[in-house]
């Protein structure tokens, strides 16, 4: 989910003093807050615009068949991919989707270098 520099700031400015208390904390707690608040802030405040479904994909990191099909489609305007309990070789998952990026997008980005 897209975040607002701006809804950021904007809570930033309301509950300062419990942010910077959050970002110093070594481990998460039960009372922290974390990027949620900004995403449902905005729908509170309807800054958001819906989207549909379609327009994307979410896949666990360990469905590399799924990955490499979706990936050389291209049909998806975005593609999340996540690791989760699935996952049992992290790094082996991570190194195979890399190779299918760098195969299809040989030269990175203006905005990676």
């Amino acid at each position: 989910m897209p975040h607002l520099k701006s809804t950021f700031a904007e809570i930033w400015n309301k509950e300062g003093e419990l942010l910077d208390q959050v970002c110093k904390n070594k481990f998460r707690s039960a009372k922290d807050v974390n990027h949620w608040l900004m995403s449902y802030w905005n729908i509170e405040t309807n800054s958001f615009m819906p989207q549909d479904l379609s327009v994307g994909e979410y896949v666990p990191l360990a469905y590399s068949d799924k990955i490499e099909s979706i990936i050389h489609k291209q049909k998806n305007k975005f593609l999340c991919i996540n690791d989760d309990e699935h996952t049992e070789n992290f790094i082996n998952e991570v190194n195979f989707v890399r190779k299918i990026f760098e195969k299809i997008f040989p030269e990175k980005s203006k905005f990676e270098k």
